[in-house]
C-alpha cells in the first residue's frame, strides 16, 4: 500500500514469479492488503486487467474523483498514448 502525499493511498506494484502463477497468489495478496487498506483506495494498470480488478471490488474513476496524484498520472499516460510510446490504455481505478 502506497502513501501519497495528496493524502491518497495506491495499492501497487503487485506481482508473482512465473512459476507461481495460476495458484491465487495475488488474489490473496489483494484480498489481504484490501481488509486493512483505507477507503478510497486507488490503483492503475492497463486496460486489459480491468475486469481482473472489478473482480476485487474496484471500478473505472471518473476524473471527478481522482486526487491529484492520480489526475497527473491519467494525463501523463495519455500523453504516452497519444504519442504510441505505450500500447495499452492505462486506467486509475478506485474501490469504496
Amino acid at each position: 500500500l502506497k502513501p501519497h502525499s495528496d493524502g491518497s493511498v495506491e495499492l501497487a506494484s503487485l506481482a508473482v514469479v512465473t512459476e507461481f502463477r495460476n495458484q491465487r497468489i495475488a488474489a490473496r495478496l489483494i484480498s489481504n492488503l484490501m481488509a486493512i487498506a483505507p477507503r478510497p483506495l486507488y490503483l492503475t494498470c492497463r486496460d486489459v486487467l480491468q475486469s481482473y480488478y472489478e473482480q476485487h471490488g474496484f471500478r473505472v474513476a471518473p476524473e471527478e474523483e481522482l486526487q491529484t496524484y492520480f489526475r497527473r498520472i491519467k494525463k501523463l499516460a495519455g500523453v504516452l498514448s497519444a504519442l504510441h510510446v505505450v500500447n495499452n490504455s492505462m486506467l486509475v481505478m478506485i474501490c469504496e
